[in-house]
This record gives C-alpha cells, structure tokens and sequence, in this order.
C-alpha cells in the first residue's frame, strides 16, 4: 500500500509504503511481538501497527501494518550508501553464475542501487559464488570482510529464540540482505515474521505439532533448534542449478550451513543466543512488549477477534519465553 500513490508527498512520519499482512493466528501477535524483538536485539526490523482493514465497505477485519522495506526505511536503519536486495521464496542461494538474468526469480532489488543491473548486482553475484564455492580456509578467513558476521550470529540467534523456521533457510527462503557500499559488506535482514513462536505449519503454536511442550516438534521438548518439516517437503525449485534445493520446504542455505560449521562462529551463536535469551526474556522484556500488544488489542479490538482468543495466543507466545 502506497500512501502518495494518490496524494504527491502524502507520508505518514516519513514512511509513503506499508504491508497489509495476513497471518496463521487470529491476532497477530507472533508477528507484531517478533519485530520488536529484532529490533530490540539490534536488528534492522521494521515498525508495526494494527489496523481495521476493510475493501469496498467489506465488515472490517483485524490487520497487522508493516513497513515495506524501501530507500526511505533502508536510509533509517542503514547509515551511507546502499542496495537492498530480497530473497525470492521461488529461490536459493546458489550461485548461477554473473548475469542478473539469470536470478529474475531469485532476487529482486528492492532500494538503492544505479539501474545499471550488471554493476547493481555485480556484489551480489560475487557473494553468492564466494559462500557456495570458496574453500573452507578462505571461507573462514575472509567472509567477515564481505558479511557483518556479528549480527549474523545476532540473526540466526534470534530465529532460534523466536522459534521462527520460516528464515533464510526456510520453507519461504524470508529475508532481505543490504550491501555497504561504503563498507564493501553485506548484511542479512529479517523479514517475514508470520510464523514467529512456530506460529503455522500443521498448528504452530496454537495446538499443533509445533506448540509448545510437543517433544519433536522443533525447540521445546527434544532441544532442535528447528521445527522438523513434513516428510518430502523438500521440492526443487524449477529453473534453478542441477540439484540444488529451495523454496518450500528447502531447509538449507550454503550461508548457514558454512557458518554454523566453523567452530569460532558456532560459539558465537551459541554465546550471543545465551545474552539475548537474558536480555530479552530473563530479564522481563519480552513479556513487558507482548503483554502491551496484548491489552492494546484486549482494550481496542475485541470486536474484531474474541477477548479469550487474544488471551490464549497471548499465552502461548509466553509459554516460550520460559522454554526456548
């Protein structure tokens, strides 16, 4: 949705284009609860707000309203000169060689940039033939200069606190990546939070296999880190290089799989996760940020979703704050 594509210059604090979001719960509280948390774990994340969402004097129905990652959101998250880049779910992160054409369904640039998709794409490309195809040493020795490998580890910490599979090495391959161009560096940005606190996929976290307490079905119970998938899940994305995997179901990204592997950044994940699990949850965060998105939705939307409904996914999502 774009707010001046009626009205020039019509913004609201400087923000022209938003998300109208669906989600697999009634209140959205997964979503809302997760972007906070982002951002208060350092995280490029994006603003949110709830909405009575009508079309064409429809009864209105409840809506979660986020920031469409643009040049305006990319300027306040990023300090200097950048591209913004997405992950397609039709995608991976395979490396198909150094022609823009050939990630038409794979990346899209979203912000920054030149127009000149060879050059645009050119640090893209090198990226994605360095993390598929650099030996071990190399790729250890030099991925913290083409990645922010801190908040990397910050990232797939909190994915893993969150309880969300749906990342860049899940079913929807969810996220953005922003490229330094002063810094010549990537970094990976989330997106996509629907399914935050194992919130769909045969039930999440409303009762389903992947609720809380359900031993095998992902962080609680048999300590995964990751919802297992339905059995076949893992399709191949048509087009795309012999063998390779992704899109729904994929479950693997070369960029984690590499990372996860070297013992230094292990630790790290494993250091950074125990402090964040503190800060946020320990500490009485987490629980302070969804119990004022719950009574905003309990003092103002129970027209729209039923006042136990909210109390229920309220609950759930807090049953993981104790448990993740």
């Amino acid at each position: 949705m774009r707010l001046d594509r009626e009205v020039k210059d019509q913004n609201l604090n400087g923000m022209t284009e938003f998300v109208i979001r669906s989600n697999n719960s009634q209140t959205a509280l997964n979503e809302a609860v997760a972007l906070e948390l982002l951002a208060a774990a350092g995280l490029a994340s994006q603003l949110s707000a709830y909405a009575r969402f009508s079309v064409n004097e429809s009864d209105p129905r409840l809506r979660l309203v986020i920031e469409n990652p643009n040049d305006e959101w990319m300027a306040a998250n990023f300090p200097g000169d950048g591209i913004l880049f997405k992950a397609e779910a039709t995608g991976n992160w395979s490396y198909r060689g150094d022609d823009p054409l050939s990630y038409d369904e794979v990346f899209d640039l979203e912000a920054g940039g030149t127009n000149d998709d060879v050059a645009d794409f050119a640090p893209l490309t090198a990226f994605l033939d360095f993390i598929n195809n650099s030996d071990d040493e190399t790729f250890a020795a030099e991925l913290p200069v083409r990645l922010d490998v801190e908040k990397f580890a910050v990232y797939l910490a909190m994915m893993n606190l969150i309880a969300n599979f749906d990342d860049i090495d899940g079913p929807g391959n969810n996220a953005y990546l922003f490229y330094d161009l002063d810094a010549s560096q990537f970094t990976v940005v989330p997106w996509d939070m629907n399914l935050a606190f194992q919130g769909g996929f045969g039930g999440g976290m409303f009762g389903g296999q992947g609720g809380p307490g359900n031993a095998g079905a992902g962080q609680q119970g048999d300590g995964q880190r990751r919802p297992e998938m339905p059995e076949g899940g893992t399709i191949r994305i048509e087009g795309g290089p012999e063998g390779e995997r992704g899109g729904f179901g994929g479950m693997s990204n070369p960029l984690v799989t590499r990372f996860s592997a070297v013992t230094e950044w292990a630790d790290l994940i494993e250091s950074t996760e125990a402090q964040l699990r503190a800060d946020l949850y320990d500490s009485g965060r987490a629980a302070e940020i969804l119990a004022r998105w719950g009574d905003l939705l309990q003092t103002q939307a129970t027209d729209l979703v039923d006042a136990g409904t909210i109390a229920s996914e309220s609950a759930a999502i807090a049953e993981f704050f104790t448990t993740a």
